[in-house]
């Protein structure tokens, strides 16, 4: 979930543990909501997340469990 006080372009991005992005989707022109994206093909694991711009970025922590 996010919550920006303007609308902006936002990327998310999947990184696993050795740095290399799995996954990235882009988010155009939005303020506040629940990102969504596709994890059905990657492995068990550890992996973060992180949604950024050019203003602010976020990063969490996830854990793929099958």
């Amino acid at each position: 979930q996010y919550a920006l006080q303007q609308p902006a372009d936002l990327q998310l991005e999947v990184i696993n543990m050795i740095g290399k992005r799995v996954a990235v989707e882009v988010l155009h022109n939005v303020s506040n909501g629940v990102a969504e994206i596709e994890l059905a093909n990657l492995p068990e694991g550890v992996y973060f997340v992180r949604l950024s711009n050019q203003e602010l970025s976020a990063t969490r922590r996830l854990v793929v469990k099958r």
